[in-house]
């Protein structure tokens, strides 16, 4: 994990000067809804072997999620993307092979700070479904309550 996060951080590092124009071929935008914190963030596949239906599959079903969340006004006035992030208005994604749930979480390192998702990924994995990405933005804008998280391990990743 850390060797992932030290990667898409010099990754990130050595794109932040770039314009809207210059986004990768490998960052897949996404509409913004305006309405207030339901904002829709970026997905960038930064460190992923996904191929392009892939991609358009993981995005479409983040989209979905995401706008679910948004109409359960679950996001309530807080971004999904973390204030403290180097780019507001992006997710990075990574494949985590040993990953047992989709995970949305902030990381700071000395050289850069973003929101990460996180989910096992690929042809042999899949491709998370709208269900599982919209439990990951409820445990990483809500969280269980503890009661869950001992009775049923919800927003407890592995």
């Amino acid at each position: 994990m850390k060797l992932l996060c030290a990667i898409a951080s010099l990754i990130l590092v050595a794109c932040d000067g770039r314009s809207q124009e210059d986004t990768p071929a490998n960052a897949t935008a996404l509409a913004v809804r305006s309405d207030g914190a339901c904002e829709l963030p970026q997905l960038d596949f930064v460190v992923t072997d996904l191929d392009v239906k892939e991609k358009a599959k993981l995005t479409d079903n983040f989209r979905t999620a995401f706008d679910r969340a948004c109409d359960e006004k679950l996001l309530g006035g807080k971004p999904l993307v973390d204030p403290r992030s180097d780019n507001r208005s992006r997710l990075v994604v990574f494949d985590a092979p040993e990953a047992n749930v989709v995970s949305i979480y902030f990381s700071q390192q000395s050289h850069g700070a973003w929101t990460i998702l996180e989910a096992p990924l690929g042809p042999k994995r899949g491709i998370p479904t709208a269900d599982d990405l919209h439990e990951a933005i409820y445990c990483a804008v809500e969280g269980a309550t503890p009661e869950e998280e001992e009775t049923s391990g919800r927003c407890l990743p592995d």
